[in-house]
């Protein structure tokens, strides 16, 4: 099944990372009483009970991306209907639990463990068996002449820090990278770049098409008026689609649609990105900037310098790459942290910029996370086109 990066990730009540849509599609069992405390979505909630809906959901997200698993490597599966049934009890959600209590134990550790911190993706990197200790191996005698070099290096710099002026002065040192010009400056040439029609975009239609991670084609179309955001995507059997009417998000992967709120919600807006040079400072008020020589998208791709800007808000945190030269937006970076301190990593890549309508604009968009790899190649822009707002109300 055709699967694009936006629908994943709000497909799933209880969402790891590669669960079919069509669970999603159809209408989710009776819920059970829950235990005290545990969001009523949730069934069988032993551990984690003073987390919220949207916390927990994306927890188990994290768990899917930290160990390369998918919902039915932990829940079952029944056998009459082809639906997870949550409830049912299985030996690998007791392993999870024990897992569980490991991170807690040694995030709690106090004087015990001092500042240590693990999550998840400690161990396993991906992986649902952890890889363990590889067998140590002799060093060289050139290797261990290296290594003593290298310490006595250490060791000098360690005593005769570099100041300003010195080696990797100005501010940045070799303690990290140099500081960049102010933020706001940078947004402004941000701005500038995409042009001055830019700022009079009412709304934007986006048509080409997608290709998947497993080399699958297929159309797409994306609207975005003011706050509203439609995105659909013509996969095979259903049409995938996520719609924000301006107040509520949905999704709707076959007859029936589904609301779509929290993480999932949040996940998707990232798409809609038409006021993206307006919305960076007023999400982030207090953005870090910094210098990046010879910066690449990829592997073999041509480098450019880079102007870094990095903001948090809450438990989110997102990078603003952009190329110091042209000043436009090359990709975006977005991590949300867990309830285990584990973190979840959302990536989109803009390149391919023309002018549309007065207004640069990307036609390469690549997006992936713990999970997919899309590459939208847009063929067709529409500014400021006839957008009825009734397209955005849920189904």
């Amino acid at each position: 099944m055709i699967v694009a990066t936006r629908i994943l990730r709000a497909a799933c009540l209880v969402p790891f990372l590669a669960v079919p849509l069509l669970h999603a599609q159809q209408p989710p069992a009776p819920a059970a009483p829950a235990a005290p405390g545990a969001p009523h979505e949730f069934k069988d909630v032993q551990l984690l009970k003073d987390l919220s809906e949207d916390e927990l959901t994306m927890t188990m997200r994290y768990f899917a991306a930290s160990t390369g698993r998918t919902c039915a490597s932990c829940h079952a599966i029944d056998k009459a209907t082809g639906h997870l049934d949550f409830a049912a009890k299985t030996d690998a959600k007791k392993t999870s639990r024990e897992m569980i209590k490991i991170v807690q134990t040694v995030n709690a550790g106090g004087d015990e463990f001092g500042k240590l911190k693990i999550n998840c993706g400690t161990c396993h990197q991906g992986q649902g068996r952890p890889a363990g200790l590889q067998q140590a191996t002799m060093m060289t005698t050139e290797q261990m002449v290296q290594a003593n070099t290298m310490q006595t290096m250490m060791a000098l710099r360690a005593a005769n820090p570099p100041g300003p002026g010195g080696p990797g002065g100005g501010g940045g040192g070799r303690n990290g990278p140099p500081p960049g010009p102010p933020a706001a400056e940078v947004l402004k040439k941000y701005a500038d770049a995409l042009g001055s029609a830019a700022a009079g975009m009412q709304s934007r239609e986006l048509t080409g098409i997608v290709t998947t991670r497993t080399a699958q084609v297929v159309p797409f179309s994306i609207k975005q008026k003011g706050a509203m955001y439609l995105e659909t995507v013509n996969s095979v059997p259903a049409p995938q689609t996520i719609g924000f009417d301006g107040t509520a998000g949905w999704m709707k992967g076959g007859e029936r649609p589904g609301d779509l709120k929290g993480f999932a919600l949040e996940s998707a807006l990232r798409g809609a990105d038409m006021s993206l040079a307006t919305e960076i400072q007023t999400k982030y008020p207090k953005l870090e900037s910094t210098k990046r020589a010879n910066f690449t998208l990829a592997q073999g791709g041509a480098p450019f310098d880079a102007i870094i800007l990095r903001g948090i808000n809450g438990k989110t945190s997102e990078q603003f790459i952009f190329d110091a030269e042209t000043g436009l937006l090359m990709r975006r970076v977005t991590r949300t942290d867990t309830a285990l301190s584990g973190s979840l990593v959302e990536q989109t890549d803009y390149t391919q910029y023309r002018a549309e309508s007065g207004v640069m604009t990307p036609h390469k968009i690549v997006r992936s996370n713990w999970n997919t790899y899309d590459t939208f190649a847009i063929s067709k822009v529409v500014i400021n086109g006839n957008v009825d707002d009734s397209s955005f109300h849920k189904p």
